[in-house]
């Protein structure tokens, strides 16, 4: 090995120098007093710690507040594996955010737990074809109809929110609405009605009940999101026709 020891002890600070050990390969291990960083496999380190190669840690890596993790160049894939082990991410809050809250996760089943007086179940998110937004929700039919006004809904009520999220199109060809009505003594034949031009749709029923409602439409972003998949990504689940 080859030690270089270099400072500039007749200057007003005396504590710049600079260590470089060479081996016979020329990996370098650089230390830098000036600006306190060191560079393993790099002769000139540019951030606090540079290293050039992988690295084996045994122990726990620990990260102060306010960091941040930033993968470069940006434009390519980082795999993160650990083998048949689980990942677990502890944010130390309620949230977890990938791509400034519009990042996509792929994953086979998402699966919200509860622990119920001290058991635990698993309760499995749904799923949809499609990047769709659903909302449902209860009306009491009075005088034979009840109206879902989305342009008068209160801000921030499920079906404001759910219209402002969705693609309804034009004349709300994308919407989807389902009806039922509850069981009075009779059953009562009941129907919607598509009012494009005021944003609403009017339910109406020949008995004055409750019907429950289900709305499905696409995300206002949805032709972003394509069912077929560019090649290189991962391949999920594999089903043979």
């Amino acid at each position: 090995l080859v030690a270089n020891f270099t400072s500039n002890l007749n200057t007003q600070n005396a504590s710049l120098w600079n260590i470089s050990i060479l081996n016979l390969q020329d990996r370098y291990l650089f230390l830098r007093n000036q600006d306190m960083k060191v560079g393993i496999g790099v002769a000139n380190p540019g951030q606090k710690l540079v290293v050039d190669g992988n690295i084996n840690i045994t122990g726990n890596l620990i990260f102060g507040s306010n960091m941040t993790i930033r993968f470069n160049p940006a434009n390519e894939t980082w795999n993160i594996s650990v083998g048949q082990h689980d990942l677990i991410i502890d944010t130390g809050s309620e949230s977890l955010v990938l791509g400034d809250g519009t990042g996509k996760i792929d994953a086979g089943t998402l699966d919200p737990i509860y622990t119920i007086d001290g058991e635990r179940y698993a309760t499995y998110a749904p799923w949809m074809i499609g990047q769709k937004e659903e909302t449902t929700g209860k009306v009491q039919i009075s005088n034979g109809m009840a109206v879902l006004d989305f342009d008068n809904e209160e801000k921030g009520s499920d079906l404001w929110l759910f219209s402002k999220v969705s693609d309804f199109g034009e004349d709300m060809e994308h919407l989807s609405v389902l009806l039922t009505p509850s069981f009075n003594g009779n059953i009562p034949r009941v129907a919607y009605e598509m009012d494009s031009v005021n944003n609403r749709i009017t339910i109406h029923s020949e008995y004055d009940v409750e019907v429950s409602y289900r709305l499905t439409a696409p995300r206002f972003d949805h032709e972003k999101w394509k069912n077929v998949l560019e090649d290189g990504g991962p391949s999920g689940f594999i089903i043979t026709s």
